[in-house]
């Protein structure tokens, strides 16, 4: 027997057989492979639907990050407080609306007791939303307020989105409207 590829003086590509029939040399081709335009259409919807929905979790994770950042700041800055109250006798009284500088000495505390002894740094609050810090009051250093903003419902704090709440000597609030 001749070997297929001799036949009629042809060559047969590879993958290819070949078929005769009524006389005339044919090839069959194997099926194609692949994927249709319709299929990868719907695959690539898919992926963009999947992808919408984890960025979405992803955002919202963020936000809770940012909240717990808030809370974990307020908290270090209410302990610092606290250990400035036990030295000096009172809070710090704030200067200007609203800040609480560790680079001074605040009330009957000596001059070389700063604020920075206590706190190095005071924290700023994670943006967003903007305009979001931590408001200090303290008219005359026997109490004090730290107003700050929270995205979402935090641990036991739950407001409501974007509610804001008071820290002070007895603990955290949300602020009464």
């Amino acid at each position: 027997m001749k070997n297929p590829r001799d036949l009629r003086g042809g060559f047969t590509p590879p993958g290819a057989s070949p078929d005769i029939a009524s006389g005339l040399l044919r090839f069959r081709r194997e099926p194609l492979t692949g994927f249709t335009l319709i299929e990868l259409l719907v695959v690539i919807a898919i992926i963009g639907i999947l992808a919408s929905i984890v960025l979405g979790s992803l955002n919202t994770a963020r936000q809770k990050a940012r909240d717990a950042r808030r809370v974990a700041d307020i908290k270090s800055i209410q302990l610092a407080l606290e250990f400035f109250y036990d030295t000096c006798g009172g809070y710090p009284v704030q200067d200007t609306a609203g800040v609480l500088l560790t680079s001074r000495t605040y009330g009957s505390c000596s001059p070389d007791t700063m604020f920075a002894k206590f706190l190095s740094a005071v924290p700023g609050a994670p943006v967003p939303p903007a305009g979001n810090v931590y408001t200090y009051l303290s008219a005359d250093g026997s109490t004090y307020t730290i107003e700050f903003t929270l995205e979402q419902n935090t641990g036991s704090l739950t407001g409501g989105p974007n509610s804001t709440y008071i820290a002070s000597p007895a603990g955290i609030a949300e602020k009464p409207l």
